[in-house]
């Protein structure tokens, strides 16, 4: 029996096969237009290349979940939970992950524009070769060392070192 897709309001979809092969996948991704599923759990099952457009998954779980290269455009994910899955090589534009709990996940090679992070929670997450530009980072902490004063301080360090090079010049 495939695993589920289920939203709160008790309405269930099935969900990918495991065994869906790579060219199914590629004639055929799973996607979502303009719907609302609140609550929606996805569990065991791959997504692999899915495409999101325009969903509310507010509340969302995803567990053992294969979103490889899956792409996400305008959702609303707020309070998810993301577990032992995989958004290697995915995008994400335009996504609300506010106050989101990720554990355990892949992000690497995670392309992120114009989301919201706030009060998310990531922790034993992959974020190998994660490029963050123009980003408010107001206390964003790693590993407990808050970045927003790290780089703060360090920016003072480098007019300090200007200054000294300045000097040593004359």
């Amino acid at each position: 029996m495939p695993s589920r897709i289920a939203s709160k309001s008790g309405h269930k979809t099935p969900a990918v096969r495991k065994a869906r092969t790579p060219a199914a996948q590629k004639k055929d991704p799973l996607s979502w237009h303009g719907q609302d599923l609140p609550g929606a759990r996805f569990v065991d099952c791959s997504l692999k290349g899915a495409v999101f457009e325009n969903v509310s998954l507010a509340g969302m779980r995803l567990r053992n979940v294969d979103c490889h290269r899956a792409r996400w455009e305008d959702v609303d994910a707020r309070k998810s939970t993301v577990r032992n899955s995989d958004l290697r090589q995915s995008s994400i534009d335009d996504v609300s992950l506010a106050n989101a709990s990720l554990h355990n996940a892949d992000l690497s090679g995670l392309r992120v524009d114009d989301a919201s992070l706030a009060g998310a929670h990531l922790s034993n997450v992959n974020l190998k070769d994660v490029v963050i530009e123009d980003a408010q980072i107001e206390g964003l902490i790693i590993n407990g060392i808050r970045i927003d004063a790290l780089l703060a301080r360090r920016s003072r360090e480098g007019k300090t070192d200007k200054k000294k090079a300045r000097k040593l010049r004359k």
